[in-house]
């Protein structure tokens, strides 16, 4: 499986980024290409096997520490595009994605391996009932493709659940602009940090302003109050977005 993975990078010489390569399984086929290559591991003892690990590997270093408090840019100075590769632990998915999409101009794609139920919830449609505010933060920002799934036989120790390998390919939405994607996702997750009540009563619950402003912008987004936020597209939160910047 590790091999697999590797083998997504295909025949290119870019920089790899690696989070969190644990006892190196994949860290190992991933450095024998020769591309520059940095592996971030917060554990110290792993750290120190890793490069022990990684010895015969010229171009390769280990840099000890949490992911997200480093920076692409100091990992790997100049403007190269980098490949982020990485099995997430689930407490830290949203965070290191956040962290990806957060550095886009410096990222090509990444290879990320996401426990299944989580992938769902990237790649859920409107109205679905995996769908959520993160669904809508990743439409604004990357375009996401599930690869193969992963069965817990292939790990050790086995977990109790699936999980998927995605390609994200970091983009802004078409037509956007920074703020503009920022607020959108602000209006997705109010929207939705109540579910199953109307648009109208979350977001003038989640934005704190009343009921009377919140169907004006609703109105003037030509937006139907009685929808709920889990219906919304990623256009619409956009579009809400903007009526909530011209207030």
């Amino acid at each position: 499986m590790a091999r697999r993975i590797a083998e997504l990078l295909g025949d290119g010489q870019g920089p790899v980024l690696e989070i969190g390569p644990g006892l190196g399984a994949l860290s190992l086929e991933l450095c024998s290409g020769g591309r520059p290559f940095v592996a971030v591991e917060l554990d110290l003892r792993l750290a120190e096997h890793m490069e022990s690990a990684l010895r015969d590997c010229p171009r390769a270093r280990v840099v000890r520490g949490d992911i997200l408090d480093q920076r692409i840019g100091s990992l790997f100075p100049g403007t190269d595009r980098v490949t982020v590769i990485g099995n997430l632990p689930y407490s830290i998915t949203t965070p290191a994605l956040e962290w990806i999409l957060e550095q886009k101009e410096r990222v090509g794609r990444a290879l990320l391996m996401v426990q299944r139920e989580f992938a769902e919830r990237l790649l859920a449609k409107p109205g679905s009932k995996e769908y959520g505010s993160i669904s809508v933060f990743v439409a604004l920002n990357a375009d996401v493709r599930s690869l193969f799934r992963v069965s817990p036989g292939a790990f050790h120790p086995r977990p109790e659940v699936d999980s998927t390998v995605l390609e994200v390919i970091p983009r802004a939405f078409p037509g956007t602009s920074r703020e503009e994607r920022e607020e959108a996702s602000r209006m997705a997750r109010a929207s939705m940090g109540t579910r199953r009540k109307t648009i109208v009563n979350a977001l003038s619950r989640g934005l704190e302003i009343t009921t009377e402003e919140t169907r004006a912008m609703l109105q003037d987004a030509r937006i139907d109050s009685s929808r709920r936020g889990e219906t919304l597209s990623a256009e619409e939160f956009v579009t809400l977005a903007r009526a909530w910047m011209r207030r």
